[in-house]
C-alpha cells in the first residue's frame, strides 16, 4: 500500500510541473572559448575567441562572463564588454539559431611559472544570480620562454663560459711565469750545504 501511495505522490509531482520547468533542463546556449593552442608562452600576446550559439526558438539575452586567471592580463575586448581587473562581462541578445562571437586580447605575464596551467573560463547566466547556466574553459600550459628569448639565454651562457675559459688561461699563464723565473741568487753556503 505504501508503494502505491509513493507512486501516486511521485506521479502527481511530476505531472503537476509546468512544461517550462522541463524546458529549463535543456541547454539554451552552446558556449565555447579557445585560443587554438595547448601551450602559452610567457610574455607573449594571446587572443581568445568566445562563441555563443542560441539553440532555442526564441531570442536569449544572457549575461556572459569570462574570467582570467593570475598570470594573464586582458588588454582589449570586442563586442562592448565591460572590462574589469580579472573578468569581462557582456549582455548580448542572440537571435534563434544565431551565433555571437567576440575576441579577447591579452598578454601572459613574463614571470608565469613553467608548467603552470592557465585556464580561461566563460560562463553564461540567465539572471543576476551566481549559478551559471553553462560554462566552457580553455586550458593551456605555460612554457618558459618563446624561441627568440632562448637565443638570449644561450648568449648569456656562452658569455659566462668564455669568461671562465679566459680566467683559466690567465691563471695557467701566471703559473708558468712563476715557474720559469730564475731562482734568486743562492748564497755559497746554501750550495756547500747540499
Amino acid at each position: 500500500m505504501r508503494f502505491l501511495l509513493a507512486a501516486a505522490v511521485a506521479a502527481a509531482v511530476i505531472f503537476s510541473q509546468p512544461a517550462a520547468a522541463f524546458a529549463q533542463d535543456a541547454q539554451p546556449l552552446d558556449i565555447a572559448i579557445g585560443d587554438g593552442a595547448t601551450e602559452t608562452i610567457a610574455g607573449e600576446r594571446v587572443e581568445y575567441e568566445l562563441i555563443l550559439r542560441n539553440t532555442q526558438a526564441e531570442p536569449v539575452a544572457p549575461r556572459v562572463e569570462v574570467v582570467f586567471p593570475d598570470g594573464l592580463s586582458v588588454s582589449s575586448v570586442d563586442g562592448g564588454g565591460e572590462l574589469a581587473e580579472d573578468r569581462v562581462v557582456w549582455r548580448p541578445t542572440v537571435a534563434p539559431g544565431a551565433e555571437w562571437t567576440v575576441a579577447l586580447h591579452g598578454k601572459v605575464a613574463v614571470d608565469v611559472p613553467f608548467d603552470k596551467r592557465i585556464a580561461v573560463t566563460a560562463c553564461g547566466y540567465f539572471d543576476e544570480g551566481t549559478v551559471a547556466a553553462m560554462c566552457a574553459t580553455d586550458m593551456n600550459t605555460a612554457v618558459v620562454a618563446p624561441v627568440g628569448r632562448v637565443w638570449v639565454a644561450w648568449f648569456v651562457v656562452l658569455g659566462l663560459i668564455a669568461i671562465a675559459v679566459a680566467a683559466e688561461i690567465l691563471r695557467v699563464r701566471a703559473d708558468r711565469r712563476e715557474s720559469a723565473r730564475p731562482v734568486a741568487d743562492e748564497s755559497p753556503l746554501d750550495t756547500a750545504a747540499r
